[in-house]
């Protein structure tokens, strides 16, 4: 028993002596390391969580998660760290990024490229985000200055936000001009008094003033030339050309040889001046007149150099100062400003009010004061070609718009920011870069000794600025033009007419396919729209239709000249069916047609318009362009009559569309007069006070424009002839 208890006491202490080993001793010694570095009792790892770092592209910067120094037991595994630890990650732009935050589930978790993460409990996916330096925004200061004191006053200036638009304006003081805004150094930045650009560093910017000199008195020349072509040179002699003083009486003689007969004298060798052999007129403007002669064996064919009145109204007598030699005297600002200025002489008159034609005469003025002539067939247009352009011809818009503030003319529409290139080559490559559309240039005209090329508003933002684009031209008896891929706007191509009626002349390419086109009293060309590469040529087009005798005479006009350009067709049998209803596919294709936009593939996405249908890249044409819109549900509704208010809303988003012509501040103001007003819907309003405000309306007799109406054959003939008309 003695021993019994003996040895149970021997087992108790070893037992304790174990327990106090196992206790003391560290836990590695008894076995290895699971895969993770981690072990306990029952195999069980200790708590961990899991950090992750990323970056939104690799190419913008690099990231990384860390334990901070003197915790590198921390670190259990790849991206896992022991619950309680304290972690660093770290953010590293690339050259040309900046950091611009820690983002947790997508939001801001931290602004610091270094972050601290202390006593980690949970899991956490973090996201570094880069931005470029160019957005880091700071504050900068622009100090304005006025030089000399006195000579004028400054809107705007002071601190600005690194990015912000910045837009200063300089008033030239009564008796005083305003010559430019210059840098620090006296280097020109604008000539524009209203400078905008973007707050990038602080600037010193002076805005330098000059006194009004007493002006000139100018001269004007008077140039008179025999025009031999097509006709032999040897037709007959002219006097009278020479320099004149302003108010001076000039007189200007044609003599025509033998077997020749004299035709008239023409401006710029295209608008009628004179019948009169001996021509006699004050002197208010550079003029070109050509007298021009037929060989006595045509004298008598119907209708040879007998110029007549287009349209209602008959051209004013002095129509010249709207015309190809007015515009043949800008060279600058100033002269722009003063043949505008003569021009708005025939303000008032109702066939240059009707078609646009003194805003149409500024804009090329501008376009003109605003030119580099090329030595050579290639022309670059890009940025750099046009920022010195793009001065000037913002200078002398802003000089045109305060001419027609103290004249008290108010502009149909807003004037264009134009420039023109001019080449003494036939043959060119109109090369435009994608930094073309960087500029304030709106319009881009080329022009050559026989045709030109007008680049519209828009033209550069939707075809060029993301891909170059070159557009080339050869003139030979007709001009191909070629382009380089596919445009979605048309440009504007003008060709010298036929000599006589320009009525019934247009483009037609070499399938025979008519190009809608009219003439243009300020460029004497055949204006015309192309989109596609083709070879070109003027041809004559005469019309008729044996049941419109008894319409007015504008309606004939109308019809003869939209057939002429293709815009409208007969229905057969030389019928034009006048009071026949327009349906909205007809409506489709008429607008597009005359807009050069009609595009075959256009897909409206209209569930009752088949590709199979003659009106299916109408329809789309239309829809893409904002000119007509579905009926509702899917539906374009093609073979419904069109309501006549409908056709006025429409005309007056084409005038908007094309134009750039803005909202009416008040539309009573024009609808008032009609006696039925009140059955149009009111979203129509201001569509419909546009197109009565630019002439387009037809009225009843008694007052009522019988909105819901079907619109005639014959009344749409009418509508977008006045349409067609003002389309520049």
């Amino acid at each position: 028993m003695k021993n019994l208890r003996s040895s149970i006491k021997h087992f108790f202490a070893m037992a304790m002596v174990l327990l106090l080993f196992f206790t003391l001793m560290p836990a590695a010694a008894f076995g290895e390391n699971d895969e993770n570095g981690e072990n306990g009792e029952n195999g069980e790892p200790p708590d961990t969580v899991t950090i992750t770092v990323s970056v939104a592209a690799y190419y913008l910067g690099s990231a990384r998660v860390f334990a901070a120094p003197g915790h590198a037991d921390a670190v259990v595994g790849n991206n896992s760290f022991r619950v309680g630890a304290t972690l660093w990650v770290e953010a590293i732009p690339r050259l040309g990024f900046a950091f611009a935050g820690w983002f947790l589930d997508d939001e801001l978790w931290n602004f610091s490229p270094n972050a601290q993460i202390v006593n980690i409990s949970e899991d956490m996916a973090l996201e570094a985000r880069f931005v470029p330096v160019t957005l880091i925004r700071h504050q900068v200061y622009i100090s304005t200055r006025v030089s000399p004191a006195g000579g004028g006053v400054i809107s705007g200036g002071g601190w600005y936000m690194q990015g912000e638009t910045v837009a200063i304006t300089a008033h030239a003081q009564s008796g005083w001009r305003f010559d430019g805004w210059f840098g620090e150094l006296g280097n020109l930045y604008s000539r524009n008094n209203r400078l905008v650009f973007t707050a990038d560093r602080n600037r010193i910017l002076s805005a330098q003033f000059s006194e009004i000199p007493e002006p000139a008195r100018p001269n004007f020349n008077i140039q008179t030339n025999v025009n031999a072509s097509p006709y032999p040179v040897h037709g007959g002699m002219v006097t009278g050309g020479g320099w004149y003083d302003l108010g001076e009486m000039a007189t200007v003689t044609a003599s025509p040889l033998p077997g020749w007969i004299f035709a008239g004298w023409y401006d710029g060798g295209v608008i009628p001046a004179s019948d009169s052999a001996t021509f006699s007129f004050a002197v208010d403007m550079t003029r070109v007149l050509v007298a021009r002669f037929v060989s006595a064996e045509d004298a008598d064919m119907p209708g040879a150099f007998q110029p007549r009145a287009t349209g209602v109204f008959a051209p004013p007598a002095r129509i010249y100062l709207l015309g190809p030699a007015a515009l043949d005297s800008v060279s600058d600002t100033a002269s722009a400003v003063i043949a505008v200025q003569n021009a708005l002489a025939l303000a008032n008159d109702p066939f240059v009010v009707e078609r646009g034609l003194i805003e149409l005469f500024a804009d090329n003025a501008i376009a003109r004061a605003a030119a580099i002539h090329v030595d050579g067939g290639n022309i670059n247009v890009n940025r750099t070609a046009l920022m010195p352009l793009e001065i000037t011809a913002i200078d002398t818009r802003t000089a045109i718009e305060h001419m027609f503030s103290r004249a008290g003319y108010i502009p149909q529409r807003r004037l264009r920011v134009g420039a023109s290139f001019i080449s003494r080559y036939a043959d060119v490559n109109v090369n435009f870069a994608t930094s073309a559309g960087l500029t304030d240039i709106e319009t881009v005209r080329i022009i050559t000794p026989f045709y030109y090329l007008y680049f519209p508003a828009g033209f550069m933002e939707q075809n060029v600025a993301h891909s170059p684009l070159t557009v080339s031209a050869q003139a030979g008896e007709s001009v191909r033009v070629s382009f380089s891929r596919r445009v979605g706007d048309p440009i504007r191509l003008g060709l010298p007419p036929f000599l006589g009626e320009t009525r019934f002349q247009t483009m037609r390419d070499y399938r025979g396919n008519i190009i809608p086109s009219a003439f243009n009293i300020v460029t004497g060309k055949i204006d015309g729209r192309v989109r596609e590469s083709s070879v070109l040529s003027v041809a004559e087009n005469p019309t008729s239709f044996w049941d419109i005798s008894g319409l007015s005479l504008e309606t004939q006009e109308a019809i003869n000249v939209l057939a002429a350009q293709d815009i409208v067709s007969g229905t057969g049998d030389g019928a034009f069916n006048p009071f026949e209803s327009v349906t909205r596919a007809q409506m489709a294709a008429m607008t597009m047609q005359m807009l050069g936009r009609l595009d075959a593939s256009a897909d409206g996405g209209f569930t009752d318009v088949a590709r199979s249908d003659w009106f299916f890249g109408a329809a789309g044409s239309a829809s893409r362009h904002g000119i007509m819109r579905g009926t509702g549900w899917g539906f374009f509704s093609p073979y419904m009559n069109l309501p006549r208010y409908q056709f006025m809303v429409i005309s007056a988003r084409i005038l908007r569309y094309e134009m750039g012509m803005g909202v009416l501040p008040n539309p009573d103001e024009y609808l008032r007069v009609f006696q039925d007003r009140a059955a149009l819907p009111g979203w129509s309003l201001e569509e419909i006070a546009l197109a009565t405000k630019r002439g387009l309306i037809l009225v009843r007799a008694n007052g009522n424009l019988s909105p819901h109406d079907p619109m005639t054959r014959a009344d749409a003939a009418v509508m977008l002839h006045r349409l067609y008309l003002q389309l520049w």
